[in-house]
């Protein structure tokens, strides 16, 4: 997390004897924010006028295309500008920050806009250096928020981390904790890695020397790596054998199925290792990513270690799946990684209770100082401080290991989610981060799936209402009202609970509103709302446009569009004003329409008959089609029954958006006090923001949509069909294929290996991995004709007589065995 504070407050500061804002006046805050976006627009697009601010801010390039000779910084000035300005990325939102800054008085403002809306520099009477701080700003790396870590003292303290606020008495004879080691994280000088492919089969030779040494079964290193040909692409884009790998930036590597690419990755790894290099592999999950390290850590010169998820429950559930003991014994007989996903909490042996904390309960940097005096509610706001034995707790280990290993083994969760713990260093970043500031080399397996993974943390979707089993309002409401029974409730002392349960109600009974619109609405001739939802996508802001159009008289029949300017007509851009107000909040908007849509919220939320409430909008309707809105207009909705159905579906949708956007925002924080992390169906879970920021925005914008789906229209039974929503916040794949110029300010990025079978698939929009293929893992010539003498087809076999196929994926063991074989050992 970039701190950003330091800047803002000089300029506030310079501001405060000068300027107090009245009425829609911007706060110095976010005068200053409006004007670096025009200081942005003058030093990276000169000419331009202010309202293309929004398109340098969106993440994408379109600024090369339109400007001729950008300077040559303007990467970095781009980056720190969207790190900096995140809330002003909106393009509506920028005409109303716009308007705002034009408002304010000259004499604090430093431009103007000439007659084409270009900004041109004032001289400047009140904070004159603020040209200085914006070119700092803009130019120079973005510091990282501290941590400011405090262990606690002896004392009373109370958990935050568990619901009720247990307490805890650190007790003042523990052991002395270890000097602590923290990560060095300062961005490494990167050059071009190069190996000779006979480097590397002497390092597969060593390696298979020290297994023999050791003991352990052979992997044939060294015969593996020999089996395969490395192939770049030559001046004329075919691809020749070459003795040399050499990893520039980035390089995309492809090969087939079963090839020896996993092979590279290890021996690649062994061989960086050993000759100074840090080194960041990318796999599937936390399982694959504790084998490797015990394995890779075999070989000379190579300290290997896991980035570990926060949810160490299922970690250590799926370790002990993947390694079940032999009958009559206890443990595996080459047990690996249980050391690093210790669920043992120290500090809850010294508490004097009989029942032990739950495995999520463990107080690691929640401990908040009990205060006798201070109110009750209040507790949970006091300074949090860390447990005195973080530094020998088990249950950290694996995060002590990284400070020291030169090799990291992450999962793309793990790296965008999991916070580099704040004993661990003394400022506050997510482990992609700290491996891109650390790495000479990213090494990915599997880089079609990776980028999957990373588009989805971005763009989330999940069954919201509906008949199936993962509807995640009517699941979560069910669950934690569960959890609060079987508790007496005690949970809802804590105020982030009272909140998520508020917004859970309200949430639901909007959910229960659209639907009762929708089943009445099927009996109606040419059922006016089922056919205004659009089936792809809809949001409450598509919705109240298509209603600001239609009540602005630009109603479009089929076939024909308005004609070009209407989206300036004075009275459409003051219902869409209207509208954004009250989408933003829908109970508590104010302004001349928002107030009254507000108002209809509160009633649509506590009404309990229908026809009161369509009664209700009805002549709220009719009332405001009287009223002159802007000089001259009232609106004219078009057929009135059509848009209060409508506008009731409007209303409903709004609520539950931002219930819904309130509800996701704290729901780590309520699973982590209910410890519900691992009871729902799907778990939805926001990606950081101070990641997002290095992404583009999605093509469609930031948007929290819904989807109405029904299979059968025509049901008899009256089933309605899946209400469905998405959260798109950017395009997770940038930091994959972008991993090299990631953080452009802060110097040159990793050099980066992408490797995979399926990754170069031009037709696929999930798996395609747009950098060209520029080196081959070739098999070897047996091997190929061995796979041109081999039928390849798909033949499911089933169970019984039924058309039940035979589920062998997730079978451990024997059981594996036994569904292959059972269905060939039956006559």
């Amino acid at each position: 997390m970039r701190q950003t504070n330091t800047i803002r407050n000089r300029f506030t500061r310079a501001l405060r004897s000068h300027y107090t804002p009245t009425g829609d006046q911007p706060s110095p805050s976010r005068l200053m924010d409006t004007e670096l976006c025009l200081y942005l627009l003058e030093t990276v697009a000169a000419g331009q006028t202010a309202h293309g601010v929004p398109a340098l801010l969106d993440g994408y390039r379109a600024l090369w295309d339109a400007v001729p000779g950008p300077p040559a910084d303007a990467t970095v000035r781009l980056a720190n500008a969207r790190a900096l300005l995140w809330r002003s990325q909106r393009p509506y939102g920028w005409d109303e920050l716009l308007r705002a800054y034009r408002s304010a008085p000259e004499t604090v403002r430093g431009y103007h806009l000439d007659p084409l809306g270009r900004p041109v520099r004032r001289q400047c009477s009140v904070a004159t250096n603020r040209w200085a701080w914006y070119e700092q700003l803009l130019t120079e790396p973005l510091p990282f928020a501290a941590t400011g870590v405090r262990f606690a003292a002896p004392g009373q303290y109370r958990m935050s981390s568990t619901a009720r606020g247990q307490g805890v008495t650190v007790p003042d004879n523990l052991p002395p904790a270890p000097a602590p080691a923290l990560h060095d994280l300062a961005v490494q000088t990167r050059a071009p890695i190069e190996v000779t492919w006979q480097e590397l089969v002497e390092t597969a030779r060593g390696m298979d020397a020290a297994d023999l040494e050791a003991g352990r079964s052979s992997h044939r290193w060294e015969e593996r790596l020999q089996d395969v040909t490395l192939q770049i692409r030559l001046a004329d884009h075919t691809f020749g054998d070459a003795a040399t790998l050499c990893i520039d930036r980035i390089l995309h590597m492809v090969g087939m199925v079963s090839v020896g690419k996993s092979t590279l990755v290890t021996i690649l790894t062994t061989w960086a290792a050993q000759h100074d290099l840090r080194i960041t592999i990318v796999v599937g999950d936390n399982s694959a990513a504790l084998r490797m390290a015990h394995e890779l850590s075999r070989y000379d010169g190579v300290v290997a270690a896991p980035v570990m998820g926060q949810n160490r429950t299922r970690h250590a559930e799926r370790l002990h799946r993947l390694q079940p003991p032999a009958p009559g014994r206890l443990v595996p007989s080459e047990p690996y990684g249980f050391e690093l996903v210790s669920t043992a909490c120290p500090l809850d042996a010294v508490r004097d209770k009989a029942t032990p904390l739950e495995v999520r309960e463990a107080p690691c940097q929640h401990l908040i100082e009990t205060d006798p005096d201070a109110p009750v509610d209040g507790w949970r706001d006091g300074t949090r401080c860390t447990c005195p034995l973080w530094h020998r707790c088990q249950r950290h280990e694996a995060a002590r290991r990284l400070v020291t290993a030169n090799v990291w083994i992450a999962t793309p969760w793990s790296l965008v989610h999991t916070p580099v713990p704040g004993p661990l260093s003394h400022e506050q970043m997510r482990y992609l981060e700290a491996a891109w500031r650390r790495s000479d080399l990213f090494l990915v397996d599997e880089a079609d799936q990776v980028q999957a993974n990373l588009d989805e943390m971005f763009a989330s979707a999940q069954v919201l209402l509906g008949p199936s089993q993962e509807a995640w309002i009517d699941e979560i409401g069910a669950r934690v009202a569960e959890k609060l029974r079987a508790t007496g409730r005690a949970p809802v002392r804590s105020r982030q609970i009272r909140r998520f349960t508020t917004a859970l109600n309200q949430a639901r009974s909007a959910a229960d509103i659209i639907y009762q619109l929708l089943q009445r609405d099927r009996v109606r001739a040419g059922k006016p709302v089922l056919n205004w939802l659009d089936p792809d996508y809809f949001t409450a802001w598509t919705l109240f446009n298509s209603l600001a159009k239609d009540w602005a008289g630009y109603t479009a029949t089929k076939g024909h569009r308005p004609d070009p300017g209407w989206d300036n007509d004075p009275l459409y851009k003051f219902l869409r004003e209207q509208f954004n107000a009250f989408i933003d909040e829908p109970t508590g908007a104010s302004g001349e329409v928002a107030e009254g849509l507000a108002t209809l919220a509160e009633a649509q939320l506590s009404d309990t008959e229908e026809e009161t409430r369509e009664d209700t909008v009805r002549q709220w309707l009719i009332e405001l089609s009287d009223q002159e809105l802007v000089e001259g207009r009232k609106i004219a909705p078009a057929e009135l029954d059509r848009n209060v159905w409508r506008l009731e579906l409007a209303i409903a949708v709004a609520v539950m958006a931002h219930r819904l956007n309130l509800m996701l925002a704290i729901w780590p924080e309520v699973a982590a006090e209910l410890d519900m992390f691992d009871t729902l169906p799907a778990e939805v879970r926001r990606p950081p923001s101070d990641l997002a920021v290095a992404v583009p925005e999605s093509p469609m914008g930031n948007v929290l949509g819904f989807q109405y789906v029904e299979d059968q229209t025509d049901r008899r039974d009256g089933q309605l069909g899946e209400f469905r929503f998405f959260r798109y916040t950017g395009v997770g794949r940038a930091l994959l294929v972008g991993l090299p110029d990631l953080f452009p300010a802060d110097g040159p990025g990793p050099n980066v290996l992408l490797l995979s079978g399926t990754s170069w698939a031009g037709t696929s929009p999930r798996y395609h991995i747009d950098v060209p293929v520029e080196a081959i893992l070739r098999p070897s010539p047996q091997k190929l004709d061995a796979i041109s003498e081999t039928t390849f087809t798909l033949d499911i076999q089933h169970q019984g007589e039924r058309s039940t196929p035979i589920w062998v994926s997730g079978r451990y063991g024997g059981g594996s065995v036994r569904a292959h074989c059972g269905r060939w050992s039956r006559p």
